[in-house]
């Protein structure tokens, strides 16, 4: 299915283009009017791309709003996906929607696909937010996993009177109801703030279910934090510290818990805080830690690499700021040799100059890392929000959006891509979606689709599940897609887009680089202190100072 509903415009304006030249239009003198501007190309797809979001379910009167934020109606941002491993036929989809401006989204909601992400049905609003049924005011983060007919989807949600909590609910039917929400944790928001959490049911034992989120302190101390379960995600153990960064300033974010083949568990994450050599600079690195012991007990860190992003902007508009996922990692592992991968953005690759897509791995249980190389295919652009997959026959796939073609004042096309890999050194790359206006997207803290975006996969076959803008239309800014490649066919088509990666190197690293790395990382951090001052605010009740 492709949805390009922009092509009758240009049609449209070349009839009107043509009929103004054949009467002479244009040339000036015989009183005709010049032919109109041209209209915007159309929205790229692939003829395989389906729609999976719709129309908001949400009533407009279900979150009265204060402060001045803004509720994008209909704008779906932020997708996940999750693959059942005994069926790769069923699929579980979930995304923010209705994001609002000032954090997170009237509600979660969650749509199933039995026939491997080529239609989907059974959408349903996560009973986590007030606007579908439940007690909280906002929620964001969506995450899921499945197994089987067990499905369990998670959410940070926030309310009035300050409330900060991490929900978990449960299905039985793998996806299309959904249980009343379980809270993994619920804090004095004015305290505490939990965020960017993750679920994973462990694919060697679907008894074990992990949860994994940080949990900021007023200091910015943000330890990483564990729920567990033994029994499906029934029942859920107390939630535990696992990793403390230590000193006040230090956190993590973007824990995600990742399952070898025998067993072992590793948790995943960025490590944030002021250097030990300068204090007022800002660093970050990716790290991992893991337990032998389903999650009862972890080793200490292992280091992955630094963090090196310095954020994107709109070519055409340097002013206008992209709100990414350049804090956060995507992580995976083979499941034949239990072998590691990390992708994440980052500058290296051009001197600090802007951000391209860096990956590594290990193979030592994740002791020590190969060097990164950069995945994507047009290092000279800017580069964002990369998702990780490895299928079971050990196809790397990693999708990204890039800023490849030149923009406007007030129109940037987008492309989103998948690249692919056989052997971590030849690559391919298929062109999954372009020519959008990221312009058009939500606006929170930056110009927003998502920290994140959903891909998974099974045989040779990768799933994406991704969000991109609709040009112009402003009543529905944004949707969710999901769209299928088969590795071996994106390699034989793709012929003259493939490259063979090469080592990092850093050229012209520099301190005024580093500087730049540790401003980003320090603005990063600045928003998630305003925008939890935001909610907090908003969410004090009339009678409160």
């Amino acid at each position: 299915m492709n949805f390009n509903r922009g092509l009758p415009n240009v049609l449209t304006s070349l009839l009107i283009a043509a009929l103004a030249t054949a009467c002479g239009g244009g040339g000036g003198g015989n009183g005709s009017e010049p032919p109109p501007p041209p209209a915007v190309p159309p929205v790229f797809t692939t003829p395989t791309a389906v729609r999976v979001s719709q129309a908001t379910p949400f009533d407009s009167g279900c979150l009265p709003l204060a402060g001045g934020g803004v509720v994008y109606v209909n704008s779906e941002v932020e997708s996940h996906l999750a693959i059942d491993p005994s069926n790769p036929n069923h699929l579980v989809a979930a995304w923010q929607q209705d994001r609002l401006s000032d954090g997170g989204a009237r509600g979660l909601v969650t749509a199933v696909s039995v026939d491997g992400g080529a239609s989907w049905t059974g959408h349903r609003a996560a009973p986590f937010s007030q606007c579908a049924g439940g007690s909280f005011a906002r929620v964001s983060d969506p995450w899921v996993s499945l197994n089987g007919s067990t499905a369990i989807q998670v959410g940070i949600a926030f309310t009035g009177g300050g409330r900060s909590a991490v929900l978990a609910s449960r299905s039985t039917d793998g996806g299309f109801s959904w249980s009343a929400p379980i809270e993994l944790i619920n804090d004095d928001g004015s305290q505490y703030f939990n965020d960017k959490e993750s679920v994973t049911i462990d694919p060697t034992d679907p008894r074990y279910v992990y949860a994994v989120w940080d949990r900021l302190e007023g200091d910015e101390r943000g330890p990483a934090i564990l729920a567990r379960s033994d029994d499906g995600g029934i029942n859920w153990s107390p939630a535990m510290t696992v990793y403390d960064p230590g000193a006040a300033g230090r956190q993590t974010i973007g824990n995600v818990i990742v399952v070898a083949p025998d067993g072992t568990v590793f948790d995943f994450f960025t490590e944030l805080g002021p250097s030990p050599g300068d204090p007022s600079q800002t660093i970050g690195r990716l790290a991992v830690i893991r337990s032998s012991d389903r999650g009862l007990t972890w080793s200490a860190p292992m280091f992955i690499a630094d963090l090196l992003p310095v954020g994107t902007r709109v070519r055409s508009v340097p002013q206008v700021n992209v709100r990414a996922g350049e804090i956060l990692g995507s992580f995976s592992v083979d499941a034949r040799d239990g072998t590691l991968y990390a992708v994440w953005q980052d500058s290296r690759f051009s001197g600090g100059a802007h951000d391209a897509i860096a990956m590594t791995w290990s193979q030592d249980g994740g002791v020590t890392w190969s060097e990164p190389v950069a995945v994507n295919a047009d290092t000279t652009v800017p580069a964002f929000t990369p998702t990780l997959a490895i299928l079971p026959d050990g196809s790397i796939g990693v999708s990204y959006y890039d800023f490849r073609e030149d923009g406007t004042s007030t129109f940037q096309p987008t492309d989103f891509w998948l690249a692919s890999s056989r052997d971590r050194a030849t690559w391919h790359e298929t062109r999954l979606a372009g020519n959008f206006d990221l312009r058009n997207a939500p606006n929170a803290g930056g110009l927003f689709v998502g920290d994140y975006q959903g891909l998974t996969g099974h045989g040779s076959t990768f799933v994406t599940l991704y969000v991109r803008t609709r040009n112009g239309d402003t009543a529905n800014r944004t949707d969710v897609f999901a769209d299928r490649v088969n590795a071996g066919v994106a390699a034989s088509v793709a012929a003259t887009t493939s490259w063979k990666v090469q080592k990092a190197t850093v050229p012209g690293w520099s301190a005024p680089a580093q500087a730049r790395v540790s401003q980003h990382l320090s603005d990063i951090r600045a928003l998630r202190r305003r925008q939890w001052q935001q909610w907090l605010e908003a969410s004090r009740p009339a009678s409160m100072p």
